[in-house]
């Protein structure tokens, strides 16, 4: 006996179906993968908990400051301990993030996806550049946020001289880092090679990257919001 009952379609499915193009694809994947696309921003967030966790410490340590003349140079304080606390953490965001663009890979090229082996085997073949590139990541990330939260307890030109290498990470840097997830995920290259790759496709048509980066980058604007 049939648990379900398999209501057959209206037509036959014909090639002229199929998506055409990449735009066709996205959403064809979307559709038929949105599961598995959910599972894997859950296993992201699962390994970006130690940075909430952080992040919430430094909330109420800011809260609990007791000087409020000097509550801008505590938080600044603070926000750079808490920021050096967090530089570990991308090494185990390096895990997560290795077997998720082997499957994301895998989905884009419309390939069959068995979602813990292809998670599994992208983690075996991703993680060791992976890892070199969120070392470098967390470099950069941190020394940007420090010359930014020295910025806001600087004056005169000072003050907008350190926003810069928050800029330059954001806008270059960070879209650099995309298209190397990309590279590591598609070409069986050094990480050099791979580099050079993303160098190459960011300064190629960068206006769309920092377009991309600042759109999902409007999440955590609202941290750089004074007093809010």
């Amino acid at each position: 006996m049939k648990l379900f009952k398999v209501k057959p379609a209206k037509t036959d499915y014909l090639d002229s179906m199929l998506p055409r193009n990449r735009k066709e694809v996205f959403f064809d994947v979307f559709k038929l993968h949105w599961r598995s696309l959910v599972l894997l921003g859950i296993i992201i967030l699962l390994f970006c908990l130690p940075f909430i966790f952080v992040e919430i410490f430094e909330f109420f340590a800011v809260m609990n400051t007791q000087s409020q003349e000097d509550v801008v140079v505590d938080s600044v304080l603070i926000s750079n301990i808490s920021n050096l606390i967090k530089v570990p953490f991308f090494l185990l965001l390096a895990i997560a993030l290795s077997g998720v663009i082997r499957v994301i890979r895998q989905f884009c090229w419309i390939e069959n996806v068995t979602l813990s082996y292809d998670f599994f085997l992208g983690l075996k073949q991703n993680v060791r550049q992976v890892l070199v590139l969120m070392i470098i990541t967390s470099i950069f990330w941190y020394l940007s946020l420090y010359c930014l939260n020295i910025s806001y307890i600087s004056a005169n030109i000072m003050k907008y001289v350190l926003v810069l290498p928050f800029g330059l990470f954001v806008f270059v840097i960070m879209p650099i880092i995309g298209y190397m997830l990309v590279a590591i995920a598609t070409y069986s290259n050094s990480f050099l090679q791979n580099i050079k790759v993303a160098f190459i496709v960011y300064a190629s048509n960068p206006f769309t990257a920092i377009l991309c980066t600042s759109l999902c980058s409007c999440i955590f604007a609202m941290k750089f919001i004074p007093n809010i």
